[in-house]
């Protein structure tokens, strides 16, 4: 029944993406979706999805009818900034696998206030692709949404077949009985408040900011710094050490991506080096040798990409 369930929507989610409009299964769309910064995205009156709000987003959103902002995602969100917006916060962060159902509840509340102002709220991870649609379609869901509907919202957003469970809690969550609904003002919301990331969070941040980094190097035409690589290598170690004993296989993984960035910062240090020897000489490219160390980076930082890619699809909440 699973895996029945998993390939009739992988091939929605394909259709859909190959028509570039949203299919439901009753054969019915959302109708020209209204996007924002961000990866802003209105999904119907209640619910808006996105990415990680900078603050040209949090003002759009708040031109949109948004005053509350739930974020999904596992790093702590710029409470101070969103307040300066307008905009107060709830932090509830959950991973890939699905959506927790005290997450679903909370949203579910928040979202009940929220239209008893007449006002909208926006659900945000990281990317606004994935865990944040997945969030909102599960409390559309729970709040007497169709399953076509929530269906279409998450082929709307982009979300991936790759994370099932996101999927499957979206599309099985079931309405929320009269007595259930009316317990939900019991459910505590800890506004303006955030959750400490736990490590393998906040080294997952890490790396992403290094790597950040790298590229804004690359993008200027210049090698990314060796310290860069090396911060990024370390972070890979001790993400290693945190998954030692949970999936199998993840440690020799991050293990064999840290070798990687350490070969990348051995080459950005002696390619450093190199610069520093005068090379006025007659016959050097000194331009010529700049670029192809800028080349050589770029080529490296996109196998280490590949390499984080390959192991997100195989361990990542499995």
């Amino acid at each position: 029944m699973a895996t029945r369930f998993l390939q009739a929507m992988m091939v929605a989610w394909m259709l859909a993406a190959c028509a570039g409009r949203p299919v439901t299964s009753d054969g019915s769309g959302l109708g020209e979706p209204v996007r924002g910064p961000c990866n802003a995205l209105i999904l119907d009156d209640t619910f808006v999805s996105c990415g990680a709000p900078d603050d040209a987003c949090r003002a759009w959103l708040v031109e949109h009818r948004v005053d509350t902002l739930i974020c999904v995602d596992g790093s702590e969100p710029d409470i101070e900034a969103a307040n300066r917006a307008g905009l107060k916060v709830l932090h509830l962060p959950f991973s890939y696998d699905g959506v927790p159902e005290a997450v679903t509840l909370a949203i579910s509340r928040a979202a009940l206030e929220s239209r008893a102002r007449n006002r909208s709220l926006a659900i945000h991870c990281h990317h606004g692709a994935h865990r944040s649609p997945a969030a909102a379609a599960t409390a559309m869901r729970a709040l007497g949404t169709s399953v076509a509907e929530a269906e279409a919202a998450l082929i709307l957003a982009g979300t991936s077949p790759g994370y099932p469970g996101l999927w499957r809690d979206a599309l099985e969550q079931e309405a929320l009985q009269v007595e259930t609904e009316d317990a939900l003002a019991a459910v505590p919301l800890a506004w303006n408040t955030t959750v400490p990331p736990a490590e393998f969070v906040r080294l997952m941040g890490e790396m992403e900011s290094r790597i950040n980094a790298m590229h804004a190097s690359i993008t200027r035409g210049e090698p990314p710094a060796a310290a860069d690589a090396g911060a990024f290598a370390d972070a890979l170690r001790l993400c290693a050490a945190q998954g030692r004993g949970h999936a199998e296989g993840v440690e020799l993984a991050l293990l064999e991506l840290a070798g990687e960035a350490q070969a990348l910062e051995a080459f950005l240090t002696s390619a450093s080096m190199a610069d520093d020897v005068e090379h006025g000489g007659a016959g050097i490219d000194v331009a010529g040798i700049h670029d192809a160390e800028v080349r050589a980076a770029a080529a490296a930082l996109g196998v280490i990409q590949e390499s984080c890619r390959t192991c997100h699809q195989v361990h990542r909440d499995r």
